[in-house]
């Protein structure tokens, strides 16, 4: 049986360690953790533009990488465990963990607990912020 490619962390002879034993690859490698740090990430079937988008990331959400294919970064989304190719730009280091989740179809996040700071977004339904 072949493994679906959509949610198996392995291309081309890569796969992620923790499918060691599970799938067949040449060289089985770690993943680092990063998140999406823009309101809206395209989770693209190959490392281009103008690829079909699988998914989406949203603000805050965790994406494992396997491989840096240059302007792009190959690697799982951990919410819904689809995998893709996602601009390097799109993502940033993991930092502390968020503490809530947008509720509503749309918002703002501002720099300060106040209105008049500096609003960022608009964040989408299920974002994870801090």
């Amino acid at each position: 049986m072949t493994p679906d490619r959509r949610v198996t962390l392995m291309r081309a002879g890569l796969a992620a360690r923790a499918l060691e034993g599970c799938v067949p690859a040449d060289i089985y490698a770690d993943t680092r953790p990063m998140q999406a740090c823009i309101p809206h990430a395209a989770l693209l079937d190959r490392p281009d533009p103008l690829a079909e988008q699988q998914t989406q990331l949203l603000f805050g959400e965790a994406f494992d990488v396997l491989q840096d294919c240059g302007d792009f970064l190959l690697g799982q989304s951990r919410r819904d465990g689809y995998v893709g190719h996602v601009a390097r730009s799109s993502l940033t280091a993991v930092g502390s963990a968020p503490t809530h989740w947008v509720s509503v179809p749309h918002t703002f996040g501002f720099t300060e607990p106040d209105i008049k700071s500096r609003a960022s977004g608009p964040l989408s339904l299920n974002s994870l912020i801090r």
